[in-house]
């Protein structure tokens, strides 16, 4: 699942500096990616912790977007629509993925997205008070914590929903 996420990051023409943080040593060498320190591994471990780590070794960015491996199926398409859509709309703070649940007017994190500007990380935050949802379809939603899930997001891999 992370390759995906990996591979859409690099693909998004929006994102200037692709960072891979892990533990996990042979997604490490293959991505040249950077090694997180042993507190920050594990289930209890916050996203924003491993963000902050991260930026203390970069300099000079405006936003973060944040990529779970968790959420394989979003597209490079998906981070850059995010990206434009926070940089359109200047009073905004951060976009966060989304997905219709129910009724059209229900929306769901997904967990795919989180993207930041830098003040909004400083303030101590991946979402601010000025947040935007960037809302995807549902075949491109599935966030991956079970079994099921799993079998959900391989189902519509070999269906070829993501493109839809």
């Amino acid at each position: 699942m992370i390759e995906w996420t990996i591979e859409a990051a690099r693909a998004a023409t929006s994102i200037s500096e692709v960072i891979i943080s892990s533990n996990d040593t042979a997604i490490l060498k293959r991505y040249n990616g950077t090694p997180r320190h042993p507190t920050l591994c594990g289930p209890d471990i916050s996203s924003f912790a491993v963000v902050k780590d991260a930026l203390k070794r970069c300099r000079g960015f405006d936003a973060v977007c944040l990529l779970q491996p968790t959420s394989p199926l979003r597209t490079a398409a998906d981070i850059d629509n995010a990206v434009g859509l926070l940089y359109m709309n200047i009073w905004a703070d951060s976009v966060v993925s989304y997905t219709p649940a129910g009724s059209q007017y229900t929306l769901v994190t997904n967990g795919a997205i989180y993207l930041a500007r830098r003040e909004t990380i400083e303030a101590g935050s991946l979402i601010g008070d000025n947040w935007l949802p960037y809302v995807m379809p549902a075949s491109r939603s599935v966030d991956v914590d079970t079994a099921a899930d799993l079998a959900l997001a391989d189902m519509l891999l070999q269906q070829d929903a993501v493109c839809a």
